[in-house]
């Protein structure tokens, strides 16, 4: 599942995919070096509202570069 989203000019995009036994994240966003994240949960609409938050948080630091 890929998404993507655009804050204060600032476009990212989150892909969550499922490893082994849990979902995990991989973070694009500018000025920032790209990252998995786990994201705790082996439910995949709790994974993608994390994956999004986590997206957000991450466009909305972009904005402190």
């Amino acid at each position: 599942m890929k998404y993507t989203l655009t804050i204060n000019g600032h476009i990212g995009t989150v892909v969550v995919a499922w490893n082994e036994d849990h979902y995990e994240a991989f973070i694009i966003v500018p000025y920032k070096p790209s990252r998995w994240i786990n994201l705790y949960t082996c439910d995949k609409d709790k994974a993608t509202d994390k994956a999004l938050k986590e997206l957000k948080i991450a466009l909305l630091r972009c904005g402190m570069c």
